[in-house]
């Protein structure tokens, strides 16, 4: 009787052991696969959903540590306005668009599909209104980055990929400017 006990304590005590490391696993597969789900949109979609949508040229990009009114780190990037297609972007010059994440000394912030941009880049921002500002619309759906492709023109690439259209890119700009005034309903 005494060897049915000690059996039945030793295979409650291997079935802890086992969950237990299930549950470890759990545990660090979340720490070390950062992830943000971020629902696929349509191109009108992004359109309608965004207050403002502009092309311009990011003149600089300052890390910093959180704004005392928003805390966290953050990423201020300015903007030199090119064109506004839908919007306004206020009065002053540069655009200013601050974004989650960043770096503090050797410390570093990243938010899982926000998109880094570099002084001299080139694109157009489709902004959604939030408390204090803009936040890029659907993240890096927001952004159709613009490239310089020399005696070529100026391209523009897609982040989205709309199934059962021919909306795929790169396409030249300014054929992406006549679908997005067709979007919006201007010129």
């Amino acid at each position: 009787m005494n060897v049915m006990k000690r059996e039945s304590v030793v295979s409650w005590e291997a079935g802890a052991n086992k969950w237990s490391l299930v549950f470890l696993m759990v545990l660090l597969w979340g720490a070390v696969a950062p992830a943000t789900v971020v629902r696929q949109i349509s191109f009108r979609t992004l359109v309608d959903s965004s207050e403002l949508v502009i092309h311009g040229v990011v003149r600089d990009v300052v890390e910093e540590p959180g704004l005392k009114e928003v805390g966290g780190f953050h990423t201020l990037i300015e903007i030199e306005v090119l064109e506004a297609f839908k919007g306004q972007p206020g009065g002053r010059e540069p655009f200013r668009l601050v974004l989650p994440g960043g770096r503090v000394g050797n410390r570093v912030m990243k938010i899982p599909g926000m998109p880094r941009f570099h002084s001299g880049d080139e694109a157009v921002f489709f902004l959604e209104r939030i408390k204090g500002g803009y936040a890029l619309t659907g993240l890096h759906q927001g952004v159709y980055w613009v490239q310089d492709r020399g005696e070529n023109g100026k391209w523009v690439e897609s982040p989205l990929r709309e199934e059962g259209t021919l909306w795929r890119g790169p396409y030249p700009l300014e054929h992406f400017i006549k679908r997005l005034y067709g979007e919006v309903g201007q010129p």
